[in-house]
C-alpha cells in the first residue's frame, strides 16, 4: 500500500491504495525477504510466487559479465 502525506503546517494523508498486486512467497528460506528498496528509494526488488499466478514454471537466464560478453558479440569501430 501507499499512502501520499503532506507535513507543512501540519500532518495530512490522503485514501491508501495498493502499490502492487502479485502472489508473494509465504513459506521456505525467503519467506520473511520478499522485497528490497534501492538505496535511492526509487525501486523495488520483489520476489514473486509465479506459479500461484499462471501455475506454469517459469524459467530465469543471468548473464554474467554481460559487457564482455557484448564486446565479443558486437564490433565497435
Amino acid at each position: 500500500m501507499v499512502v501520499p502525506v503532506k507535513t507543512d503546517l501540519s500532518f495530512e494523508w490522503e485514501t491508501p491504495k495498493v502499490l502492487f498486486r502479485s502472489q508473494y512467497p509465504s513459506a521456505g528460506a525467503d519467506a520473511g525477504h520478499k522485497y528490497s528498496v534501492d538505496p535511492n528509494g526509487q525501486r523495488f526488488l520483489m520476489i514473486n510466487d509465479i506459479t500461484a499466478i499462471d501455475g506454469a514454471t517459469q524459467q530465469i537466464s543471468i548473464v554474467l559479465n554481460f559487457f564482455e560478453d557484448l564486446k565479443q558479440k558486437v564490433s565497435v569501430d
